[in-house]
């Protein structure tokens, strides 16, 4: 697994061991495992118009113009890309938005790191996410491990790091890394889910029941270190509601029927329909982020 790849063979002596996989991946009802699947389904679906080349490992785009110059234009996947998760990381959706546009992308050498120390459990729905999107190399490292690990990483060309939680973010390892070849990004700050509470329905704890309601249910099995938080629009103004329920700190996504689509305000960036519940994107987390360029502008024909 990491003989001919970026990373050190010292990993083998933490990785996830398959047991351990197995048993996460029964803990999950099947049911549950099919929201899943729906995740990566719906993740593939939207990142293969995103214009990257998939299965491609370099493209070439040499032009001669008549103003009497040459541009060249290059692009390959980065080599590497380690996911790091904090330690209570638990939402198994929110890693497959940051695993599946690096896997689409064509990053040949993935790695996912939970950073605890030794005998902390794994939250199952996250190993299930993981063994259903066909990821093997999953490893938990101590702190001072993962800081090896990065010190490492810097000597290995082109890469991305990958941090969620409030822990990874903060990992002093991390700071000061902001551009070139190797790159890093943050989870967003942003914590809740605002669900629309119309007049006369209550807010679903156990279902939706008709496809004009969100099934709360999955959202906070999906996001369970998430508040989900039900918005009212007395008056029917929606955007006004939805930012006064935001405190000033906003919303990470907003849950509703489909017909609010346009009253969504730009502060939130995600917006999930009844059904899709299970689902999460990154909107600024796209497979291009794992592409690596480099244009060249030269004299002559």
């Amino acid at each position: 697994m990491f003989e001919e790849s970026s990373f050190p063979q010292w990993l083998y002596d933490h990785l996830v061991p398959d047991d351990v996989f197995g048993a996460a991946y029964d803990d999950v009802p099947a049911m549950r495992r099919a929201w899943l699947k729906t995740a990566i389904a719906r993740l593939h679906t939207l990142h293969g118009s995103s214009g990257v080349s998939w299965g491609t490992s370099w493209r070439r785009d040499e032009r001669q113009w008549r103003q009497g110059f040459t541009s060249i234009a290059e692009e390959r996947p980065v080599e590497w890309c380690v996911v790091v998760l904090s330690r209570d990381h638990v939402s198994g959706p929110r890693l497959l938005a940051g695993l599946l546009p690096a896997l689409l992308a064509g990053v040949a050498d993935i790695l996912v790191v939970r950073v605890a120390e030794g005998g902390h459990a794994w939250h199952a729905p996250v190993l299930a996410a993981l063994e259903l999107a066909g990821q093997e190399a999953v490893v938990s490292l101590s702190p001072d491990m993962m800081t090896q690990l990065s010190e490492h990483m810097r000597t290995c060309g082109a890469g991305r790091f990958l941090l969620f939680g409030d822990e990874a973010r903060q990992m002093p390892c991390f700071y000061g890394w902001c551009g070139g070849a190797v790159q890093v990004w943050r989870e967003p700050l942003l914590h809740d889910i605002a669900v629309a509470q119309e007049a006369g329905h209550a807010f679903e704890t156990h279902g939706a029941s008709d496809e004009e309601r969100v099934d709360v249910e999955v959202l906070r099995w999906s996001h369970p270190d998430w508040s989900v938080v039900p918005v009212h629009a007395p008056d029917g103004d929606w955007e006004r509601a939805l930012i006064s329920a935001g405190d000033g700190q906003g919303f990470a996504a907003f849950a509703g029927p489909s017909r609010m689509v346009d009253i969504v305000p730009d502060s939130i960036p995600l917006m999930l329909g009844p059904g899709q519940e299970a689902c999460w994107v990154w909107p600024g987390l796209p497979p291009a982020f794992f592409m690596q360029r480099r244009l060249s502008v030269l004299s002559g024909t």
